[in-house]
């Protein structure tokens, strides 16, 4: 029997990094194109967000709290340069891409997968890392197989290995992009050509994947458990094309109630559930698409950050200097939870072991220690040459005095 899904979206993230001296300029381009806007989050509208993390979370990434309607506007009225010059100052700041309405998909078209982009924000933090979020759901149909062979395919669009003709039965229903390839187009025009992550251990080639999907309520309940969907939930998990056979495999999921588990893997994260409760499919999918996608991102972004400085200093680039940035960065995650929601924390937890944030971490440590002896050992060389120098001068200075007397 056809799985079939109530609602369900995918984020598709694509993460960049600028190079930290020319952030300031990659605002300023970001401000020029006129698609782009300053994200406003409202305290009030957006009270679960605020709540829910840490205040040393908020006050590190959440800076457009502080961006009320009446502040933007009046960044707005400024030079933008001296826009740019503002924002740059932030550790992070959102945007958002502005999108023009939906249009109905063609009913003539069979095999076709129609999908719709809701939403396309940018988050960039003034290290240089930047993080495209391009927010879909499947239109005109309830299958759960279309949904999987959607978010296999549209995960490599920006692959150098995708071509046009494997894309030919997903169609896009928005004014605001012809195809699939206007949809790259745009993602080239806001991330760059060049991407330096693609030297690092990231998987650039592909969109990390944020998916929800609550099925319909007779899929999954107390008389169909869950092990009659389990393979079709392994495929979506891993990012499998929903003719892919596979054997059975244990995944490591975490739950959060009878009806709602959560996988993962290093290429990304998804919710599977069941309409068998009213809140799986109205306050659960808005928590999960703002409290935890936030949560990801930053745990995405500390495991990049550690990327960058671990490259910098396996290849010695100022390497002092990046120590004192890693030590300024650890300063601000020093706390091990992001939040005081309990779930919220087992989560964050559960994603950096599954990007193996733990071994990049370690990893620097070790090169850490080592540049730290070798300093240390540079500071007793110069201080045994200083010594003998001292000792050399006493020598020659007795030898004087003793010459003289004789």
């Amino acid at each position: 029997m056809e799985l079939k899904s109530k609602y369900q979206y995918t984020y598709f993230i694509y993460p960049y990094v600028i190079d930290e001296y020319k952030y300031k300029k990659y605002i300023l381009n970001l401000l020029k194109n006129k698609n782009i806007h300053i994200k406003n989050i409202e305290q009030e509208k957006d009270i679960e967000i605020y709540n829910y993390f840490l205040p040393s979370i908020k006050k590190y990434m959440f800076s457009n709290f502080e961006f009320t309607k009446k502040k933007i506007n009046n960044i707005k009225k400024l030079n933008i340069k001296t826009q740019a010059n503002i924002l740059s100052q932030y550790n992070c700041v959102m945007f958002e891409y502005e999108l023009n309405k939906s249009i109905q998909g063609k009913a003539d078209l069979e095999k076709c997968i129609f999908f719709e982009i809701q939403k396309i924000e940018v988050i960039c933090f003034n290290t240089g890392i930047c993080f495209l979020n391009i927010k879909t759901n499947v239109e005109g149909s309830n299958n759960f197989s279309d949904i999987l062979d959607f978010n296999y395919k549209f995960k490599d669009i920006q692959s150098n290995n995708s071509k046009l003709k494997d894309y030919e039965n997903i169609k896009i229903q928005t004014s605001t992009f012809k195809d699939i390839e206007s949809i790259s187009q745009i993602i080239t025009t806001i991330t760059g050509n060049k991407n330096y992550l693609k030297d690092l251990n990231i998987h650039t080639n592909k969109f990390f994947t944020y998916s929800y999907v609550c099925l319909e309520q007779d899929m999954w309940n107390k008389e169909n458990d869950f092990e009659k969907i389990e393979k079709d939930y392994i495929k979506y998990i891993e990012q499998m094309p929903s003719n892919c056979k596979i054997n059975y495999m244990v995944l490591e999921e975490i739950t959060k109630g009878e009806y709602i588990k959560i996988g993962a893997n290093n290429l990304g994260v998804g919710l599977i559930t069941s309409a068998v409760e009213l809140e799986n499919y109205t306050k659960l999918p808005y928590e999960f698409e703002n409290q935890y996608l936030y949560t990801y991102i930053i745990a995405l972004y500390k495991k990049i950050y550690l990327e960058v400085i671990k490259d910098k200093l396996e290849n010695y680039k100022n390497i002092y200097n990046i120590i004192k940035k890693t030590e300024k960065f650890e300063k601000s995650f020093e706390q091990k939870q992001i939040t005081e929601d309990k779930f919220g924390n087992i989560f964050f937890e559960y994603i950096q072991e599954k990007i193996d944030y733990r071994k990049t971490f370690d990893e620097i440590n070790k090169i850490y220690e080592i540049t730290n002896k070798n300093k240390i050992y540079k500071k007793f060389q110069r201080k045994n040459i200083i010594l003998k120098i001292v000792l050399l001068i006493s020598i020659i200075v007795n030898i004087i005095l003793l010459w003289k007397l004789n």
